[in-house]
């Protein structure tokens, strides 16, 4: 790789770097937009771009302390590049030399030649006194555990006894979970075809979750194209299993797209009487038909709001809801390492109103004696524990589903359970009053 490109990529990886900051743009919108680089250049950029934030916040201190002049906050493409530079120097295989050089070449790319001299400077007093400021660095617990103080404050009061390992568990490497489409290959086939292409994998024979032992690009799967597998984490996984449908059942998959959870309904249960999927994100929608597409699966779709159900409910009721609420995602940061820098407290006061809010408004959909399975990826207990609690106490036919989960009302996967993402589950019965 030329120094040009490398310096290229890197001033690109700031450029979205900054816009995610400043405009609360998601890496996951950054990567769903054609990079135009080749294979490894787009891993190198997508490789960077993930670690800065998910380091951020150690990174942020790291800069502090090594610039003597207080950096303006206007020079926001400065301290990006700044971050750069010291996450190759921590994080990476790059070797020191060109991770200097090249972040510094990325200055008159970005259009702040000036700043290159000091660029150069910090990089180099990093690679002289970084391990003095391990130390001071332990006092600060933001910069230790590159996560927001106020995040750090939630986990800690909700998970006291796990606080520390949630927060190991963010800042590591997700892996790679993937669903084999039983209606296009028997399980055994596709696990001997993994076998031929010497892709290694860990199985679980308990709901047949399939992990891989390092991640590769999707469509480097074996017949990825042709929908014979899907990538979906195994908690996620999980809740198909927690729906127990029964033959004849109509569904609904509330708030379903990308629709990872209504493929996998239609993949294990052939003779689900009707599956609908909802949801209000049109894009995400039409991500959704085109992985069904991909996977061979055909049902009804809708594109509607569950908050307001009569403008598309049929009046015919469920005997099963699917409700992945929309949530603070703190459960998956480690796939999601911007939720660190993005995501605000007044964020999760606005979503504890939307899945209250859901939960009223789907419940009349559901058949009496029926079940609505409350899911989040989050590991707040405002969002999950409460939430559903606060529900039952409140709504007179309601009560929990006890036997699903050994008499417990609910089920918290923590971040790195059995190398899963942290994922909530709580099944609501409807009762005859």
């Amino acid at each position: 790789m030329s120094l040009d490109i490398g310096a290229r990529i890197r001033a690109k990886v700031v450029d979205k770097n900054v816009l995610a900051i400043n405009d609360q743009v998601t890496l996951e919108k950054i990567f769903s937009e054609p990079s135009h680089l080749s294979i490894r250049n787009n891993s190198l950029f997508r490789s960077l771009s993930y670690g800065m934030m998910r380091w951020h916040h150690r990174l942020n201190w790291q800069v502090d302390k090594l610039v003597t002049k207080k950096i303006n906050p206007r020079d926001k493409k400065l301290k990006s590049l700044l971050r750069l530079g010291l996450f190759q120097l921590q994080f990476t295989r790059i070797p020191d030399h060109a991770s200097v050089s090249e972040t510094v070449n990325a200055a008159e790319i970005l259009g702040i030649k000036k700043t290159k001299g000091l660029v150069n400077a910090v990089l180099r007093r990093f690679l002289r006194e970084g391990k003095a400021l391990e130390r001071p660095m332990q006092e600060n617990i933001q910069a230790v555990t590159s996560h927001p103080r106020w995040m750090i404050n939630i986990i800690k009061n909700d998970w006291p006894n796990h606080w520390q390992q949630i927060l190991e568990a963010n800042n590591s490497l997700p892996p790679m979970w993937i669903r084999v489409n039983k209606r296009k290959v028997i399980f055994d086939d596709y696990l001997k075809i993994l076998d031929k292409n010497n892709i290694d994998y860990e199985y679980t024979i308990e709901n047949d979750l399939l992990k891989l032992k390092n991640p590769i690009p999707m469509r480097s799967l074996p017949k990825y194209n042709e929908g014979w597998v899907s990538i979906q984490d195994a908690s996620s996984q999980l809740s198909v299993e927690y729906l127990k449908i029964k033959n004849g059942d109509r569904i609904l998959d509330a708030c379903a797209a990308p629709g990872g959870k209504s493929s996998h309904i239609l993949e294990l249960n052939q003779n689900v009487d009707e599956l609908v999927s909802v949801d209000i994100n049109n894009n995400r929608l039409k991500v959704m038909r085109e992985n069904l597409n991909r996977l061979g699966h055909r049902h009804a779709i809708v594109a509607g709001d569950s908050l307001s159900p009569s403008k598309w409910w049929d009046g015919k009721h469920f005997q099963k809801i699917l409700l992945d609420a929309p949530c603070s995602s703190l459960g998956v940061i480690r796939r999601h390492p911007d939720i660190k820098v993005l995501r605000t407290p007044k964020d999760i006061e606005n979503i504890l109103y939307i899945q209250d809010k859901l939960l009223h408004s789907l419940w009349p959909l559901l058949e009496t004696k029926g079940n609505i399975l409350y899911t989040t990826c989050s590991i707040i207990k405002k969002e999950n524990e409460d939430m559903v609690s606060n529900f039952v106490k409140n709504t007179p036919d309601a009560t929990f589903d006890e036997e699903l989960f050994g008499g417990e009302k609910f089920r918290q996967i923590l971040p790195g359970e059995n190398d899963m993402d942290g994922f909530f589950y709580s099944s609501i019965k409807k009762v005859d009053l």
